[in-house]
């Protein structure tokens, strides 16, 4: 569900009013904007997507990664914190104010974490030892983080980026902005590169159209065939190996996508459910 009426998505002052308001009565609808002193990052090597893939491709190399309509989410923290070059975006001033207001609080989490932590016989000190996310946050130094309050329909960028992260500020758009959106996005990516579309599940979703636009475009586009590929597999459930067949097969297809992506396409991640 918008967080706002699809046809002031691209309003900045209702974004403006929205996120004040946020701010005054401490929650946003999805999330509180308190961060509790016990939070911490979570590594997005435990992520899906291209969260996975871009932390082990960063192994060896500072990856560049763009966080679009971000809001108030702590997730670009999880990449920071993994030794990435994050970019947020988002067209609110309001905010851009209280997502680094919640950074600031996180940066003192950390610095507390990795400066008292202990390791004893029974685990973390107890101080931490309620975190639910303690054994999920792996630090790797040497990120960098800027936050941008522009609009991303009119932001004209000097740099690139390995990859973009798109969590729901996506679908309220037109058909028409939505294609814009993309077309943009595929010259904000590096070769290599991948897009991460994140939306909500609903009955007439338009992953199809999304799809045919952004392979027009340019784009590969990973899992785009699974969920006919798991229809065909159910309808041999009774035969073993032909369902085994016709997973290795399609297996083989997305392993020729990433060999592509490897010689310098860029993929599409589309990544959509009641719960994200």
């Amino acid at each position: 569900m918008p967080l706002i009426s699809s046809g002031s998505w691209r309003d900045k002052s209702a974004w403006e009013d929205f996120w004040q308001n946020a701010t005054k009565t401490g929650q946003a609808g999805l999330t509180d904007t308190h961060v509790e002193k016990t939070y911490l990052p979570e590594s997005p090597l435990l992520g899906y997507g291209y969260a996975k893939d871009a932390f082990l491709d960063n192994a060896h190399t500072q990856k560049r990664i763009l966080f679009v309509g971000n809001g108030m989410s702590l997730k670009p923290l999880d990449y920071y914190f993994s030794g990435f070059d994050v970019t947020v975006l988002d067209i609110s001033v309001a905010a851009c104010e209280l997502f680094k207001s919640r950074m600031i609080a996180v940066f003192k989490n950390v610095e507390s974490f990795l400066q008292n932590v202990t390791l004893t016989s029974t685990g973390y000190q107890r101080e931490y030892a309620e975190s639910n996310r303690l054994n999920k946050f792996i630090y790797r130094p040497g990120g960098r983080i800027e936050v941008v309050c522009a609009d991303m329909f009119d932001w004209q960028p000097k740099q690139t980026w390995n990859y973009i992260y798109n969590q729901l500020a996506f679908l309220p758009f037109s058909e028409e902005e939505q294609d814009f959106l993309l077309n943009r996005y595929y010259s904000w990516l590096e070769d290599h590169g991948g897009l991460q579309i994140n939306y909500y599940f609903f009955p007439e979703h338009p992953f199809k159209r999304i799809v045919d636009v952004a392979k027009a475009i340019g784009f590969l586009v990973h899992d785009e065939d699974i969920n006919e590929v798991f229809g065909k597999a159910m309808a041999y459930k009774s035969d073993p190996q032909k369902v085994k067949e016709i997973m290795k097969n399609y297996t083989i297809e997305e392993y020729k996508k990433e060999l592509l992506r490897k010689d310098g396409r860029k993929m599409l991640w589309v990544i959509w459910g009641s719960v994200l």
